[in-house]
C-alpha cells in the first residue's frame, strides 16, 4: 500500500470487484467445510434428574436437626465419594460405556475423566440441583443419570447421618474437654483458698480483730514492762543505798603472813597496782591495765559473794543493824533477779506479740490483692461453668439429631423428576456452527483482501502518482496488447471465472443440503 493513501467508498468498490473471488471463494470453502463437519460430528444426548432438598418431617421445635449446610457445600461434600474413581469404573463396566475408547487403547483413568467431564452437578434455585450425564446413547445416559440421582439421594442419607455422628463425637468431646478444664480450675481454686486462708477477703474482718486485740495485748504489755523498769530501778537505787550504808566497823585489816587471804584483800590489793600502774602513765589500753581491770571485776564480784557469806566481824561480833542490812540487800537483790527476769520474759512476749501483729496486718495488706486474683478465679471458674452447662445441653440437642438421622426424619434429598430418554440430541449445535462459518469464511477473504491490498505498491491512477511525486503527470500511457495477447487474457480470466463460480456454486449447494436436511 502507497503510503499516506486514502481509501474513498468509490475504491473499496472497485477493489471488491476486482477481488471478488478472493472474497467468495474462501467464504465458500470455510462455510461449506463446516457445515460437512458439523453434520459428521456425532449426536451427543443429555438425561437430567432434579433432586430437591427436603426439610425435615418433625419441626426443629419439637426435634432438633443436625444443622442444615449450603447446598453448594453439601454438593461438595457428598460427590467426593460418589464421582471417586471406584464408582466411575464400576458405572463404566456395567453399563459398557465409552466402548469407542476402550477399543482405541486409552487407559481407564482417561477413560474415567472423560466420563467425569460428561457428568454435570447444577444448583438450580436455592434448595435444587440437576444431576446430568451426557453420551451418545439416548437410552444408555438414561440409566447412568438415574444410577447417578440414586447416588446422590443415598449418600445424602449417609451423609446427614455421618454428620450427626461427626456433631455428637465432637460435643461430647467438648463436654468432657470442658469437664477437664472445669475441673483443673476447681483444684486450682481449692489449693489456693488453702494456701491463702488467712489472707482471703472473708478473713478481713477476723484479722481486723486479731490486730485490735494483739494491739490491746502489746499495750497491757509495754504498760506492764514499763512498772518492772520502774520497779527495776527502784530496786537498784535501794540496793545503791545499802551498799552504800554499810558498817564501817566491819572493815577488814592486811591478812597476816602465811593467812589465807580473802577476796576482798585482793580486790584491794589489785586496786592498789592498778593504781600504780596508772601512776606510771599507762592508759586503759596498756596490756597490764586490762589485766588488772579484768581481775578487778572478778574480784569484785567474788568479793560481794564473801561479803554475804562471811558476817563482818567488829571486835569478834556482828552488828544487829548489819545482820539487817544485809538481809534486805540480800532480799532486794532476789526480788531485783526475780524482776529482770519478768521484764526479759515481758520483753520476749512482747516480740512475739509485734511479729504476730505484723503477720496480720501483712494479711490485712494482702487481703486487696488475693481479692483480686480469687476474683479472677472465680470468673474463670464461672465462665468454664456455663461452658460446660451449655455443652450438656447442646450434647442433649445433638443426640436427638443423632437419632432423627437414623430415623431418616431430618433433612434429605428427594427425586422431584427422574431421569428421561431425550427426545433430540443436545449437541452439536449445527444451526450455530454453520453461521460460525459463514463469518469465519467471510472474515477469511475478506483478510485476504486487505492482505493483497497492503502488499500492492501500486499506482492505479495519474493522481495517485501526482499526490506521491508532488509533481504535475503530462501524460498517460494506455496499455497496449496485440490481439494474440487479449485472447489469451480474456481465456485465462475466463478460466478463472469458471472454476472460482463452480467451486463456490458447489459448496453453495452443499451448503444449502446441509441446512435442508
Amino acid at each position: 500500500m502507497l503510503p499516506g493513501k486514502v481509501f474513498r467508498p468509490e475504491d473499496v468498490l472497485r477493489i471488491l470487484r476486482k477481488r471478488i473471488w478472493l472474497v467468495l471463494v474462501p467464504w465458500a470453502l470455510i462455510a461449506a467445510g463446516t457445515a460437512v463437519v458439523a453434520r459428521k460430528l456425532p449426536d451427543t444426548y443429555v438425561s437430567q434428574a432434579l433432586i430437591q432438598v427436603v426439610p425435615p418431617r418433625v419441626p426443629g421445635t419439637i426435634v432438633p436437626t443436625t444443622p442444615s449446610v449450603r447446598l453448594q457445600d453439601r454438593l461438595k461434600t457428598i460427590q467426593q465419594p460418589i464421582l471417586s474413581r471406584t464408582r466411575m469404573e464400576t458405572l463404566i463396566r456395567d453399563f459398557n460405556l465409552y466402548q469407542n475408547e476402550q477399543r482405541s487403547g486409552a487407559i481407564m483413568q482417561d477413560v474415567v475423566d472423560k466420563m467425569m467431564s460428561d457428568i454435570g452437578i447444577t444448583p438450580v434455585g436455592g434448595e435444587s440441583f440437576l444431576v446430568s450425564f451426557a453420551g451418545r446413547d439416548r437410552r444408555q445416559v438414561q440409566q447412568v443419570a438415574e444410577k447417578l440421582s440414586g447416588f446422590f439421594i443415598d449418600e445424602s442419607l449417609k451423609d446427614g447421618a455421618q454428620r450427626a455422628e461427626t456433631n455428637s463425637d465432637f460435643v461430647n468431646s467438648a463436654v468432657e474437654d470442658a469437664l477437664r478444664r472445669l475441673r483443673e480450675v476447681e483444684e486450682r481454686l481449692k489449693k489456693y483458698r488453702l494456701m491463702y486462708a488467712a489472707e482471703l477477703p472473708e478473713q478481713m474482718a477476723s484479722n481486723q480483730n486479731a490486730v485490735q486485740s494483739v494491739q490491746q495485748q502489746l499495750g497491757m504489755i509495754i504498760a506492764s514492762i514499763e512498772s518492772d523498769t520502774n520497779t527495776r530501778l527502784s530496786l537498784e537505787r535501794r540496793i545503791g543505798d545499802l551498799d552504800a550504808n554499810a558498817d564501817p566497823g566491819t572493815g577488814t585489816s592486811a591478812p597476816a603472813a602465811g593467812a589465807e587471804t580473802t577476796a576482798a584483800q585482793r580486790l584491794e590489793a589489785l586496786q592498789r597496782a592498778l593504781a600504780n600502774e596508772r601512776a606510771l602513765g599507762h592508759s586503759d589500753s596498756h596490756q597490764d591495765v586490762k589485766r588488772l581491770m579484768s581481775a578487778i571485776n572478778v574480784a569484785k564480784r567474788e568479793a560481794d559473794a564473801e561479803a554475804l557469806r562471811n558476817p563482818v566481824a567488829v571486835g569478834g561480833a556482828v552488828s544487829q543493824t548489819e545482820l539487817n542490812r544485809r538481809r534486805r540487800l540480800a532480799e532486794s537483790q532476789q526480788e531485783l533477779e526475780d524482776v529482770k527476769k519478768r521484764i526479759t520474759a515481758k520483753q520476749q512476749e512482747e516480740k512475739r506479740l509485734r511479729e504476730a501483729l505484723s503477720i496480720y496486718q501483712a494479711r490485712i495488706d494482702r487481703a486487696p490483692s488475693r481479692s483480686a486474683e480469687m476474683l479472677e478465679i472465680s470468673r474463670e471458674y464461672d465462665v468454664l461453668n456455663r461452658s460446660y452447662t451449655n455443652m450438656l445441653s447442646n450434647r442433649e440437642t445433638v443426640n436427638l439429631s443423632v437419632s432423627a438421622e437414623r430415623k431418616q426424619i431430618g433433612e434429605q434429598f428427594r427425586l422431584v423428576e427422574p431421569a428421561r430418554a431425550p427426545d433430540r440430541p443436545s449437541s452439536p449445535n449445527r444451526p450455530l456452527l454453520n453461521v460460525i462459518g459463514l463469518i469465519a469464511g467471510l472474515a477469511v477473504g475478506l483478510s485476504l483482501v486487505a492482505l493483497f491490498e497492503y502488499r500492492d505498491h501500486t499506482f492505479k491512477t495519474d493522481t495517485e502518482l501526482g499526490g506521491y511525486v508532488s509533481l504535475p503527470v503530462l501524460a498517460v500511457v494506455p496499455v497496449m496488447m496485440s490481439g494474440k495477447e487479449e485472447k489469451k487474457a480474456f481465456r485465462q480470466r475466463l478460466l478463472l471465472n469458471v472454476s472460482c463460480g463452480s467451486a463456490v456454486l458447489v459448496c453453495v449447494g452443499l451448503l444449502t443440503y446441509t441446512f435442508i436436511y
